[in-house]
């Protein structure tokens, strides 16, 4: 049980970090938290830091990464049902949301013609 406590208090101060843009230490954080909890077999914060690193991949632009953590997650609360924190909630959303914008627009990239593309790249 202490060590639970433990492992979910690393996981807040990292969502914390990650809210505050402190992406190294929200990386730092998160991930041991994730690799402690992932081997004590604490399913919900191993969740937790799973939206916690989805949502810092989205913040530092990488675009594959979330959508894979996100898949993952949603496979675990499938099998095991996890009650998040409102903050969890709104950062699994935002990162969502994130994850579907770019899939849209790459989608909306590859209908345009070449003419197209080069004038939506020189408008910016």
């Amino acid at each position: 049980e202490q060590r639970e406590d433990d492992d979910l208090s690393l996981c807040a101060l990292g969502i914390v970090a990650l809210l505050q843009a402190r992406y190294g230490d929200a990386r730092s954080l998160l991930a041991k938290a994730l690799a402690a909890s992932s081997s004590s077999g604490h399913t919900p914060c191993v969740v937790e830091c799973l939206i916690g690193l989805a949502g810092l991949a989205t913040a530092t632009g990488d675009r594959d990464r979330p959508a894979r953590l996100l898949g993952a997650v949603e496979s675990i609360v499938d099998e095991v049902p996890v009650r998040l924190s409102p903050t969890l909630v709104q950062l699994r959303q935002r990162t969502t949301e994130a994850v579907h914008a770019a899939e849209t627009a790459w989608s909306e990239g590859r209908a345009w013609s070449v003419e197209a593309a080069v004038e939506y790249a020189l408008r910016a």
